[in-house]
């Protein structure tokens, strides 16, 4: 099977556009037709794919992304075995709690990008899924908690098996001795899985598209965050990072992509905008494609960040993270998260509990730490999105609510 996106032109002088999977063993058509009359039922201002580009330049600008682990590429069976070997040792290996389930998707896919305007080109890409499960048991009691963990990674060393399956195991046991947070403002500690949500949605009033559509858009020489105050950091967005999914050599519409700075010095320096809503808008095309790039100043190790005489909540899982793009809240029950007590040094584990944020206010003062780390997410549409910078970033205010 293979995605058609099809455009239509309308006697009104608009054009139509539908996509659709269009299968190999059904009268194609049929599905052309159906397809066709889906599109008539659209309507977008007329636009033009960009023509190409000759070949000097398109050989300047064209830069392939490495997406696709090489041994997946050369020999898809023996790799995909060797990485199931990898994780059946991990799971064997660690000693703490109760084995209960592992799963592993190995993916190499094959994706051609075929224009009208004569712009064809491939792409392989490997995306690899595994997720880990221990229980532990209280005593000679019934009670027994479990702790479920999740990767994504188009490289193997993007998951490190012997690491999730520690976590899993630890925070299994963890889980049967909790409490219920107390209701008030925290200092939250936030991993990079979740910083990589949150900056998408930030990411999406950046674009032109938004100014476009009269929805929620941060203008080029605005601020990024009022009354910052927090470790300087730049925001890059950048295609060409490789092993990440949301990176990609080229957009949609058939345009080479290039890293571009978003915020540097809490400005925002590019509102990116693909070649569609430039032709509306009258503007330049830029890259909209990337993975988001977080490059901060002022990096601290964790345990350093976490000495700074203040209580810390270090969320360990959340329930389920809701998030809104149009006012960039966020919020979420506490699966498990662990407090760092500033009097006595010691840390209690935190279960339950409601967590709520706003993105402005609460990264206001953000400091980061750690190493730089790749987080490769799948959202609901299928879209792949990624992280590199920071593994931990600290913000404040945030409420919590039992």
């Amino acid at each position: 099977s293979f995605r058609l996106h099809l455009y239509v032109k309308k006697m009104d002088g608009q054009i139509g556009v539908a996509e659709g999977t269009l299968f190999q063993k059904l009268d194609l058509n049929h599905q052309l037709l159906e397809l066709e009359q889906k599109a008539l039922l659209g309507k977008e201002e007329t636009w033009k794919f960009p023509p190409l580009m000759s070949s000097s330049v398109a050989k300047d600008q064209e830069k392939k992304v490495k997406k696709v682990y090489p041994p997946l590429r050369d020999d898809f069976e023996s790799s995909s075995l060797k990485i199931y070997q990898d994780l059946k040792q991990a799971v064997q290996a660690e000693s703490k709690g109760e084995f209960n389930s592992a799963e592993l998707f190995v993916i190499r896919e094959r994706q051609i990008l075929t224009l009208s305007s004569g712009f064809s080109e491939e792409e392989l890409e490997s995306k690899i899924y595994a997720e880990v499960c221990f229980s532990s048991r209280k005593g000679d009691t019934q009670l027994s908690e479990e702790f479920l963990v999740t990767r994504w990674g188009s490289h193997p060393e993007q998951l490190d098996f012997c690491q999730m399956c520690w976590e899993s195991a630890q925070y299994a046991e963890a889980s049967l001795n909790t409490h219920l947070p107390q209701s008030g403002n925290y200092r939250v500690l936030l991993h990079a899985s979740i910083l990589n949500t949150l900056l998408h949605d930030v990411l999406s009033q950046l674009y032109m598209r938004n100014n476009y559509f009269k929805l929620p858009f941060k203008p080029k020489d605005s601020l990024f965050i009022e009354s910052f105050s927090g470790h300087p950091f730049v925001l890059k967005l950048d295609p060409l990072k490789d092993y990440c999914f949301g990176s990609k050599s080229y957009s949609s519409e058939g345009l080479w992509q290039k890293p571009e700075v978003l915020v540097q010095n809490n400005r925002i320096e590019c509102n990116p905008c693909s070649s569609q809503i430039s032709q509306y808008l009258e503007v330049q095309a830029s890259s909209v494609e990337g993975t988001i790039v977080v490059e901060a100043e002022n990096l601290v190790s964790k345990e350093k960040l976490l000495k700074q005489g203040e209580d810390v909540l270090e969320i360990l899982q959340f329930s389920g993270l809701f998030t809104n793009q149009m006012d960039l809240t966020f919020s979420s029950e506490i699966r498990l998260a662990r407090l760092h007590r500033a009097s006595g040094g010691d840390s209690i584990y935190i279960k339950g509990g409601n967590l709520s944020g706003h993105f402005p206010s609460n990264f206001a003062t953000v400091g980061w730490a750690g190493e730089n780390v790749v987080d490769n997410q799948i959202g609901y549409s299928g879209a792949g999105n990624s992280y590199y910078g920071p593994e931990w970033a600290l913000i404040e205010k945030v409420s919590v609510s039992s």
